[in-house]
């Protein structure tokens, strides 16, 4: 018997590598998969979502995926080794790092001076009658903490499952019913 070959991601269904291809952009396997073409058919918008996520959810799942995404990824020079380097300097900013630089200098400025410029989301200068005032806003860290625990698998995208035995919960609640009798 011959092993299974894993499938690349030039071999995948073309809905699974447009999802793929959605998934490295989103990082967000519902809208991954709605952007890739995925509809339900269902006329209620809620319930179409939901299949989504569902569905997205379930191929974060499937290792023949995980793989494509790794060739992606990997194809684009992205490694989890990078990735997570980069989170954890995001995750490590503090603003006060760069406060030499709150005097109205510019991204170009700052380049020039080493600064970690990948780390600044916005810099922006507004004047006033008062004088000028520079704002600088570094990278969301709480979006940073929490990517490097979902690619650690300390976080799951996954709705909460929760199995009832009501023949288990009847019976328990007779139990205590008939000792409440007793009493």
């Amino acid at each position: 018997m011959t092993a299974k070959a894993t499938p690349t991601f030039d071999t995948l269904p073309l809905i699974e590598r447009k999802f793929c291809e959605h998934y490295v952009t989103h990082a967000n396997a519902t809208a991954a998969l709605w952007h890739a073409g995925y509809h339900e058919d269902d006329p209620d918008p809620v319930k179409r979502r939901h299949a989504c996520a569902l569905r997205g959810s379930n191929l974060l799942d499937e290792p023949h995926i995980r793989t494509a995404l790794a060739e992606l990824l990997g194809a684009a020079g992205i490694t989890k080794g990078r990735l997570l380097a980069k989170l954890a300097a995001m995750m490590d900013a503090d603003i006060a790092d760069f406060s030499e630089y709150m005097d109205g200098t510019t991204l170009a400025d700052l380049r020039a001076a080493g600064a970690p410029t990948t780390l600044i989301k916005s810099a922006s200068k507004s004047t006033s009658k008062e004088g000028a005032s520079y704002r600088l806003e570094i990278a969301d860290q709480l979006a940073a903490i929490t990517t490097i625990a979902k690619v650690m698998g300390h976080l799951q995208d996954k709705p909460l499952e929760v199995k009832i035995d009501f023949g288990q919960v009847m019976t328990e609640w007779e139990k205590a019913k008939r000792q409440e009798a007793s009493e």
